[in-house]
């Protein structure tokens, strides 16, 4: 991101530094031709500028919600653990042999933006760890937590 961001400054310099070009030359008479062709040029660039700046908050926003669905899948996955563990407990007292999973979880990945060496931009999948790390652990606790409060409340 922060070389599309550069090259939108690279492109506001450039066009402030033809505007200026253009009022110091504004002593000096000038082909009729020139000026729409300028003109047309200064639009373009201004044009090309927001658009940087658009596709770079586009980006950000992609990236912010590729992280929200990741906490939502990781979510998923520790109320999944909760919900297997009740139901071989349960099971285990009725003598019911079954491994039976109430989720299943294969590799997943999510989108994500990012740029090259060169500065475009690239969409590509983010893997998404399922392995049960510490954020998993954490949110585990915390929904073990709740659940404990409300059957105390």
């Amino acid at each position: 991101m922060r070389k599309l961001q550069l090259g939108i400054k690279a492109l506001a310099q450039q066009n402030r530094r033809q505007k200026a070009q253009s009022q110091q030359m504004g002593t000096q008479p000038k082909l009729l031709s020139l000026k729409p062709a300028e003109s047309s040029q200064g639009k373009l660039q201004q044009k090309v500028g927001d658009g940087l700046k658009r596709l770079s908050v586009q980006a950000e926003h992609i990236n912010k919600l590729a992280t929200e669905l990741e906490t939502a899948i990781l979510e998923l996955k520790a109320l999944t653990s909760l919900v297997n563990r009740d139901l071989k407990e349960i099971q285990s007292v009725r003598g019911y042999a079954t491994n039976l999973d109430i989720c299943e979880f294969k590799a997943l990945a999510v989108p994500h933006v990012a740029q090259n060496n060169s500065g475009s931009l690239i969409l590509k999948l983010r893997q998404v760890n399922l392995s049960q790390g510490e954020g998993e652990q954490m949110l585990l606790k915390k929904l073990m937590q709740r659940r404990i409060k409300r059957k105390r409340g």
